[in-house]
């Protein structure tokens, strides 16, 4: 377990994260639980605080994808945080282009690796 720092997605409450692996910059990616079993992540995203980064969509479970990608267009829909405004994808900002998102994923069911 650790202390969350996630503002009010979960400032003050322990939490236990779930390690799906390192990025080439040695950054933890994965899942964070608070103690009630909700996606500190998933959270984040459904509230507009957090993107769904869907060039990446091939490395979660189906389910999660599915539950991401729904939080994520719930949030825009209604112009939730970040999308009050018009925003600019963090990989937009450095690099000038869109990502590219994988048309299907392997077996189109779960993660590719």
């Amino acid at each position: 377990m650790f202390a969350c720092t996630f503002g009010r997605h979960g400032l003050g409450s322990k939490c236990h994260r779930h390690l799906c692996r390192k990025d080439q910059y040695d950054r933890v990616l994965g899942t964070v639980f608070k103690p009630d079993c909700s996606q500190v992540n998933l959270n984040q995203v459904a509230s507009g605080a957090a993107w769904y980064y869907e060039a990446y969509k091939c490395e979660i479970d189906i389910r999660q994808r599915q539950a991401y990608a729904s939080a994520h267009a719930a949030a825009h829909a209604v112009k939730k945080g970040l999308w009050a405004t018009t925003a600019v994808a963090p990989w937009v900002h450095r690099n000038g282009v869109e990502a590219k998102v994988p048309a299907s994923c392997p077996n189109g069911d779960g993660a590719s690796n």
